[in-house]
């Protein structure tokens, strides 16, 4: 075996059984129809890089990299294939084998490690955000004459918001039950505060006192799955340590793919500590099921389309949680649409790194919105926010796109 796969070996990828049954719900497989483009495809790629079989080649390189990492055929797959395990630790022999293109090189680590572990650099980024909103012929100047990878970052740019500033602790409401400790993310600290807030509000009227950690930063969820497995988990067990002196009873994310790593990190960790942290973590609907979240006395006449994001419904598992939640207040109905659980082509960084497919794949999203029957789409990840945000304003489609929590929030908001 080529020893440059430590984590890797031939047995691991011979749970699969080539049945195929992951080709249906493989988005990528979907657009391109190549077998080179499917999981079953790239478990055969993986494999014969892992025997030195084959070399990490242009061609070979460009099949691994078009994969969402959605983890549907994880769902779909009999044999229990932990796919995006083989597919990380790949990436990450590939990052340290393979000589990417100049640009692309430094776009990836523009993001990975200048922006998004830079919490100065994101505070300058929502500042200019709400600039450039206010005007907007200079954003459209920009887009033209910026070179086309930036374009890209440029066309993903969020709506103009409001940056609550966060306490770093919030008392429960009445008797306190539980303490927890909310991951508040990167991105999400400046360009999702709103959806923070809504998840503090919900948490401590359930009876949880909440600390969000000021020494807390990036998850690592991006890092690993881009190939950078050192630089995730070094990021994830900083946070491990940081929220392991608050001693909570939960550590509550409401992002899908934050909430998807900091799960899984500790599951092969020797360490006791790492291993009590992943297993304390929760997906904000699924600690309130867990806790019997109290149901909202007032009524919200809505009609609402449930986007499951990827490493929620596939990853964590987490897919009854959030329409329970949705489904516990009244006036509110959820509108069924086809491939509810069929990935937005967010996934993390894929957008700005893959945008054609991407595109591709938020095109197919919005069609099968029945965005002339609803008020809102609800999804419980921020990427998966920004995707179908963009979509919808392309295509001209005013319906916003929110947290499940946000809406409970709103509910309970309004019981008089």
């Amino acid at each position: 075996m080529n020893p440059i796969y430590k984590e890797l070996e031939t047995d691991d990828f011979l749970d699969c059984i080539h049945c195929g049954l992951c080709l249906s719900s493989c988005p990528t497989y979907a657009l391109l129809g190549n077998e080179a483009d499917s999981p079953r495809g790239r478990i055969y790629l993986m494999r014969a890089l892992v025997e030195g079989k084959i070399g990490y080649t242009e061609n070979t390189i460009k099949h691994l990299d078009s994969c969402l990492e959605c983890r549907a055929c994880e769902t779909a797959c009999p044999s229990g294939v932990g796919y995006g395990e083989l597919l990380e630790n790949t990436r990450n022999e590939i990052e340290k084998n393979y000589e990417r293109p100049v640009n692309e090189k430094k776009l990836r680590d523009l993001i990975l490690n200048k922006a998004i572990t830079s919490d100065k650099f994101l505070h300058f980024s929502h500042k200019l955000n709400n600039f450039l909103d206010d005007f907007p012929f200079i954003l459209e100047l920009t887009k033209k004459i910026v070179p086309q990878d930036a374009q890209e970052i440029l066309k993903k740019i969020p709506q103009a918001n409001e940056y609550h500033k966060l306490n770093e602790f919030y008392p429960a409401k009445k008797t306190k039950r539980f303490s927890v400790v909310l991951l508040e993310g990167c991105v999400a600290k400046y360009f999702f505060s709103k959806t923070n807030a809504a998840t503090i509000q919900v948490l401590t009227e359930n009876g949880c006192d909440v600390w969000v950690p000021k020494k807390q930063n990036c998850c690592g969820s991006l890092h690993n799955h881009n190939g950078e497995l050192e630089t995730a988990h070094e990021l994830a067990n900083q946070n491990a340590e940081i929220f392991t002196e608050f001693n909570p009873d939960f550590i509550a994310t409401n992002s899908a793919g934050c909430g998807s790593f900091m799960k899984e990190f500790g599951l092969h960790s020797s360490s006791e500590a790492t291993q009590n942290f992943s297993k304390k973590v929760r997906d904000i609907t699924e600690l309130l099921v867990e806790i019997d979240f109290r149901k909202p006395s007032s009524e919200l006449n809505l009609n609402v389309a449930y986007h499951d994001a990827c490493h929620l419904a596939h990853g964590q598992k987490v897919t009854s949680e959030p329409r329970e939640i949705l489904n516990s207040i009244e006036g509110l109905e959820l509108v069924p649409f086809k491939e509810n659980d069929f990935c937005c082509g967010s996934a993390g960084i894929y957008n700005v790194l893959q945008p054609e497919l991407a595109e591709m794949l938020l095109d197919r999203k919005i069609t099968n919105l029945p965005t002339h029957k609803i008020d809102l789409v609800a999804t419980g990840n921020p990427g998966c926010t920004l995707q179908i945000q963009n979509g919808l304003k392309n295509y001209g489609i005013e319906v916003g796109v929110v947290h499940p929590i946000e809406i409970l929030a709103k509910a309970y908001s309004l019981e008089k």
